[in-house]
């Protein structure tokens, strides 16, 4: 419950701040916005983070900082942490179709991969991964709990 207490410290280190002018401008009683910012309390919405920032006048960099804080109290370090491993995934493949993993052969990996074979009894294609796809590849993966051998977890980009 800490991160955001600490980020607001490190965002107004150095300033003035009053409490009850600030309490007064988002809404909320003194008392609560002091255990706030304290972290004795965790901040009840978005919205009331987002006045403190309007409040301390933070540039967007701090006012994202302040945003990831507030999640990371909220939902604890490890879930926003995987959280935001998928969202910077989801966000890569929306800006880069290629941003997904493939099988490919080593040698000619231009992220033009092969999309898995029509056939039900055709053979599937090299398991072989390139090292740039391998890592994301390997961080699905982790999650499914399929054995290994079967191909149902293998990832494949199907070019558009």
């Amino acid at each position: 419950m800490h991160e955001f207490s600490e980020m607001y410290g490190r965002l107004t280190a150095g300033r003035t701040i009053r409490v009850y002018e600030m309490a007064d401008y988002c809404q909320i009683a003194p008392q609560s916005l002091y255990q706030i910012l304290n972290g004795k309390r965790k901040p009840t919405s978005v919205e009331l983070v987002q006045r403190i920032a309007d409040y301390i006048q933070v540039d967007p960099i701090g006012r994202e900082q302040l945003l990831d804080a507030y999640f990371m109290t909220l939902w604890g370090k490890d879930v926003y942490d995987r959280r935001k491993e998928v969202t910077n995934f989801l966000n890569a493949v929306h800006e880069n179709k290629s941003a997904l993993p493939c099988a490919c052969d080593e040698t000619r990996c231009s992220r033009s991969c092969r999309p898995p074979p029509k056939s039900p009894g055709a053979p599937w294609p090299s398991p072989r991964r390139c090292s740039t796809c391998f890592s994301t590849a390997k961080k699905i993966r982790s999650g499914c709990s399929c054995p290994p051998r079967f191909p149902c977890c293998r990832i494949w980009l199907v070019p558009t």
